[in-house]
C-alpha cells in the first residue's frame, strides 16, 4: 500500500476449494502476455521459476485471481483488526 501496490487478504476458507493433491502455487503475471510459475525445492528455497506463455492458461488464471482478488479485504484494513492488536511476541532463548 505505502509503496503503490494493492495487497488484498483472503481467508483460507475462500481458496481451499481450489486446492486438490497440492497446494496452490505462487504466480508472477506480467503484462498479459507472460506469466511465473515461482518454484521452490523440497526445504522451501527459491529454485527459480517456470515461464507461462500458453494464452489459454493465461487467461484462466487472469480471471480466476480477478475473481479471489475482488473478495480479498484490503491489507492495511486487515492488518489494524487482526494482527495490530496482537499481544508483541516473546522471545524466548
Amino acid at each position: 500500500m505505502e509503496a503503490g501496490e494493492k495487497i488484498r487478504v483472503l481467508p483460507v476458507d475462500s481458496v481451499a476449494h481450489l486446492e486438490g493433491e497440492i497446494e496452490l502455487p505462487e504466480v508472477v503475471i506480467l503484462g498479459s502476455l507472460t506469466m511465473y510459475e515461482v518454484l521452490y525445492d523440497a526445504t522451501g528455497i527459491l529454485d527459480g521459476a517456470r515461464r507461462i506463455d500458453d494464452r489459454r492458461v493465461l487467461d484462466g488464471c487472469r480471471a480466476q485471481l480477478a475473481e479471489l482478488y475482488d473478495k480479498g479485504e484490503d491489507l492495511l484494513s486487515y492488518f489494524d483488526r487482526e494482527i495490530a492488536t496482537l499481544p508483541p511476541p516473546i522471545v524466548t532463548t
